[in-house]
Order: C-alpha cells, then sequence, then structure tokens
C-alpha cells in the first residue's frame, strides 16, 4: 500500500502479508480515516491468520497511518478469490467475488471443486462473517463488482458461463459467458437476476 503526493511522490508505504503470496484487490475508505482492504492470501502467518486453504478472502482494516487494527480470513480449502469491496449502508461490508470451495466458511456451492460460483459476502466492522451466499450454476461464475443500491438492493456483476442453478436466460453458447446481474436483500437471497449479452463471450467488470 503506498500513499502519494499530488506530483506522484511516495510519501508512505507498508507491506502486509505472510511467507506465502497475498494479492491486494479493493479497498474503501472508511469513516475514521482509515480503510477496508480486500485481499487474496495464501499466507498462515504473520499478519495473515488462519487461511483455509489455497486462496482465501483476507480482510484488513487499517487506521490513517496504515496499522493493522483487525485481520480475517474467509473462505473453505478451494480457490477463493474476492474483487471488489464496499460499504454497507448498515453495518460492514460486502465483498464480491469467486469461490470454489465447498467447505468451511462456503455453503451452497453449485459446480465441481474447479469450478467457480460468485462468492458474496456481508462481514462486520472487524471483519466477521455476518452472511455468505454462493451464487451460479454447474459451470464457471465469477463474481467482479458490488454495489449498495439500498440494504434490500445490494448489487452484484461479473460474468457467467452456467446455464442451471440461480442463472437464467444466459444467451452464451457452450463455452461463452454472458455478463450476469443479480440484486440481493439484506440477507443474501435473489431479488431479481439478468443476463447480457450474445452468443459469444460477455464479461461483466
Amino acid at each position: 500500500l503506498v500513499t502519494i503526493d499530488s506530483l506522484g511522490e511516495i510519501l508512505s508505504q507498508k507491506s502486509y502479508g505472510g511467507s506465502d503470496s497475498d494479492y491486494g484487490k479493493d479497498m474503501v475508505k472508511t469513516d475514521d480515516g482509515g480503510y477496508a482492504i480486500i485481499s487474496y492470501s495464501q499466507s498462515n502467518d504473520i499478519d495473515a491468520t488462519y487461511n483455509h486453504g489455497s486462496w482465501d478472502y483476507w480482510f484488513l482494516k487499517i487506521d490513517s497511518i496504515g496499522i493493522i487494527q483487525y485481520q480475517n480470513s474467509i473462505g473453505g480449502s478451494g480457490e477463493d478469490i474476492p474483487q471488489a469491496i464496499t460499504k454497507s449502508l448498515g453495518n460492514g461490508y460486502y465483498i464480491n467475488g469467486m469461490s470454489a470451495s465447498t467447505n468451511y466458511d462456503v455453503t451452497g456451492h453449485h459446480g465441481t471443486d474447479w469450478t467457480h460460483d460468485f462468492w458474496v459476502v456481508h462481514i462486520d466492522s472487524v471483519g466477521e462473517l455476518i452472511w455468505e451466499k454462493s451464487l451460479g450454476g454447474f459451470n464457471d461464475d465469477i463474481g467482479e463488482s458490488i454495489f449498495v443500491q439500498d440494504e434490500n438492493n445490494i448489487i452484484v456483476g461479473g460474468k457467467a458461463h452456467s446455464h442451471d442453478g440461480d442463472v437464467i436466460g444466459n444467451h452464451g453458447s457452450p463455452g461463452y459467458s454472458d455478463y450476469w446481474m443479480i440484486s440481493l436483500d439484506s440477507l443474501g437471497e435473489i431479488n431479481w437476476q439478468k443476463c447480457y449479452g450474445g452468443t459469444y463471450s460477455d464479461y461483466g467488470m
């Protein structure tokens, strides 16, 4: 994490992680002047604790000078990679990404142990899980973005290869994807879902 001035000169920098690979993905500023950061991590030591196996969602809350206040690893023994974080209008944060896990924090996975679902999580202000939801079908479905319209309209987007499960109306031929958009309520249940695209690959980012 690097802080730069208006001319691009480095004011401060700090590294976070453990002895394995740790990749930052997205962050939001918090009301106390710090930041909530989502990354994916394989580490199980130093800054990162309790990795479930392979990649986990790794949440960091830092203060205004970059010191870790809270951190938590969320996921299962498969590959769990977050893409986007946003603040809840109430308590905590929402995260969207992808998961191939079927255990630990991850429930309701639709595919095999090598295909991904959208994995949407609601965590509190210290990174503890409030609820989680696997969204998708038998094939690869990759969550990329998240936006809170209101607490009963959490909008998530990405790409869907599936034509079953939660995915209805995919235009893509086998092996191709549609942009897939979903509205969730405050408990993670689907309000509506919509596929956009044609017969070839269309990616929501």
